[in-house]
């Protein structure tokens, strides 16, 4: 058996929410289940993590950076 997935998108204040409820009236009015997920908290859970990750990625083009150009001097060090 197929399960349908309805997808609302729209910008914020737009009545998303309000239409997923009313759908979801009618879908259990007609005997079918229905569940109503939110994936905005999901979005910028993502976002999130994608600007750590491209923090962390430009700290540590900048750390290899500083050793590329005085690894002679790090090199010296260590072998002392």
């Amino acid at each position: 058996m197929s399960v349908p997935l309805i997808v609302l998108v729209g910008p914020t204040a737009t009545g998303k929410s309000r239409l997923a409820v009313d759908i979801a009236c009618v879908l259990r009015d007609g005997g079918r289940d229905a569940a109503i997920v939110n994936a905005d908290s999901m979005l910028a859970d993502e976002l999130r993590r994608a600007r750590r990750i491209a923090a962390s990625e430009s700290a540590l083009a900048e750390l290899t950076r500083d050793y590329e150009v005085n690894r002679h001097i790090y090199q010296d060090l260590l072998r002392r």
